[in-house]
């Protein structure tokens, strides 16, 4: 009966960068299939589509030089590969989902305050701005008047 296990491991991919520019992410793939079949003693390996994905993040030219994983073994032997975030991303939805919301109306109403601001030192602003057209312009109407006298 096959041994079931979950562990985490970082996975080299630097030989990847020996082979040429158009076969590096494919090869990065091949090397991390290689490492959960040395590591998890079976050839039955399934590479989750994030990891999938991570590897080919950057295109085929530049995989990552290594790459964090879970190796999770049920008890049919099958191997899985998992990125960590994976993991964390389901269990953490419930908990933040309810901070954010609750986080989330204050910023709201931090925002409509601050736009309050800001419209009342636009209107102070534009007023100020009109007062000193106004100035300006009775400047030139004064000019104007003694240049015709």
């Amino acid at each position: 009966m096959p041994e079931e296990f979950d562990r985490i491991y970082t996975v080299p991919l630097g030989r990847a960068w020996v082979y040429p520019k158009q076969r590096r992410s494919k090869r990065a793939v091949s090397i991390l299939r290689e490492f959960a079949m040395r590591h998890g003693k079976t050839e039955q390996i399934k590479i989750s589509e994030e990891v999938s994905e991570k590897i080919w993040e950057r295109g085929i030219r530049h995989p990552p030089r290594r790459i964090k994983v879970r190796l999770v073994k049920d008890k049919e032997g099958l191997v899985t590969v998992q990125t960590l975030s994976d993991n964390k991303k389901n269990e953490e939805i419930p908990e933040s989902s309810d901070q954010k919301l609750i986080d989330a109306e204050p910023k709201l109403e931090q925002k409509d305050e601050i736009k309050k601001i800001t419209e009342d030192k636009e209107t102070t602003e534009i007023d100020a701005h009109k007062k000193i057209d106004e100035i300006e312009s009775d400047k030139v109407d004064n000019q104007v008047i003694t240049d015709k006298e």
